[in-house]
């Protein structure tokens, strides 16, 4: 007996809205469509793909289109032509409007990293308020609104300084993929930010060299504030970690941990008391990828006394000890002590290049670099990124040229000063 093939999956709730079917595809989203009746397709309405959402609730967007497409086929119902033609005519779409369909799409909610969303809310945000609180139009933004919006962020304030190249490129980036989405949407013909040269500002290669990081982590370990000596902690880790600052503040007691693998070679520079080589194993939030961040000895017991008071995060938020230090808080303390150190020009963000530049310098083959980093030896992500465990014996083996290199470079200044 053959089996009767299951019938992919609608949505239940009340019918209001006719013509409007909601289905679920395979991977689990989904889509909303206006389907006419054949009564109305011989009237020339089509189908019409009105947006996806992540559950079965149509959003505002969607309904919206589906109640204009049933206002006319109630004015080719009621015999008024006028009111019909005015009807056919396609929805205006405003800028709202297609932030609230990609923000119901799976592209926003699943296929983005927490810290691309975040970013993406700001910018999305930022055009909002240009676009006239969300007001304006889609056909009636042109290239000359793109050019002229470019122009404004680029342009000099009252002091003479020039408008931040970094803020231009990222909110232009969020304006062209919108507009893309809108032309594959089919909402406007063309993409007004297509002629519009979006000029990406040369990358920072500002770098601090191990000593001045020491330095630092000295410094703040004297100050009185009690967040201080954590600000230094992270400057040390953010450095020898090579991590971004996200996961940095992300690090827990779970995540400190004994690493096993370690070529014996290296044992004899990276092994701590115990004769165990410790570190971190952390998902990097970026990247998705999982990575061992092994640590030198001499820094062992300094984590092993930040987490002693039973704290869960590594770095705490002074104003809720069951949350980790706010970014604000670790770039302001940092920003205080860079000033002091007469480094106004060097960032917190400086020391994951700083890091990744020294310990290369000091002997570290690049691939077993990139296993801490989080890099891809071929510039992008492979499969073997995805399902494997992280390679602890490259990570050990990274920090251990490194650390053989520091020791070999100190007994030679040792010996000079005698």
């Amino acid at each position: 007996m053959t089996r009767a093939r299951k019938p992919a999956r609608k949505a239940k709730g009340p019918r209001q809205i006719p013509f409007l079917h909601s289905q679920q595809r395979a991977d689990g989203t989904w889509a909303h469509h206006w389907k006419p009746s054949p009564r109305l397709r011989a009237m020339g309405f089509v189908n019409r793909h009105l947006g996806d959402t992540m559950d079965a609730k149509p959003s505002a967007a969607i309904i919206a289109t589906a109640c204009d497409l049933n206002d006319q086929v109630a004015a080719m119902d009621a015999g008024n032509a006028d009111i019909a033609a005015a009807a056919a005519a396609p929805r205006k779409w405003r800028w709202s409007d297609l932030v609230d369909d990609y923000r119901a799409s799976s592209a926003y909610l699943r296929d983005i990293a927490d810290s691309t969303r975040r970013e993406y809310d700001l910018r999305l945000r930022q055009l909002t308020l240009w676009a006239g609180d969300g007001r304006l139009a889609l056909a009636d933004i042109d290239g000359l609104m793109v050019e002229a919006l470019k122009e404004e962020l680029l342009a000099e304030d009252e002091t003479g300084t020039p408008g931040s190249a970094h803020k231009c490129v990222a909110l232009l980036r969020v304006l062209r993929m919108m507009m893309r989405r809108a032309v594959s949407k089919g909402l406007i013909k063309a993409d007004p930010t297509a002629g519009v040269r979006i000029r990406v500002p040369a990358g920072r290669a500002h770098k601090l060299d191990w000593h001045i990081v020491e330095a630092i982590a000295a410094n703040a370990r004297s100050r009185s504030e009690p967040e201080y000596p954590d600000v230094g902690l992270a400057f040390e880790l953010g450095f020898w970690t090579m991590q971004r600052q996200s996961d940095l503040l992300g690090l827990t007691r779970i995540a400190w941990r004994e690493l096993h693998g370690a070529d014996p070679r290296d044992l004899a520079v990276m092994a701590g008391e115990g004769g165990r080589v410790r570190g971190f194993r952390l998902q990097q939030n970026k990247t998705g990828r999982w990575v061992d961040c092994p640590l030198p000895p001499w820094l062992h017991a300094a984590v092993d006394a930040a987490f002693a008071d039973g704290r869960q995060y590594l770095f705490l938020n002074p104003a809720n000890a069951e949350q980790p230090m706010h970014p604000k808080m670790l770039q302001r303390r940092a920003r205080t002590l860079l000033d002091a150190a007469g480094f106004a020009d060097k960032q917190f963000r400086d020391l994951r290049r700083s890091g990744m530049s020294w310990v290369k310098d000091m002997g570290a083959r690049e691939s077993d670099l990139f296993t801490i980093s989080g890099h891809g030896v071929l510039g992008k992500r492979t499969i073997v990124d995805t399902y494997m465990p992280p390679d602890t014996r490259s990570a050990i083996a990274a920090i251990a040229a490194a650390e053989r290199t520091r020791q070999r470079l100190e007994r030679q200044e040792r010996e000079e000063t005698k």
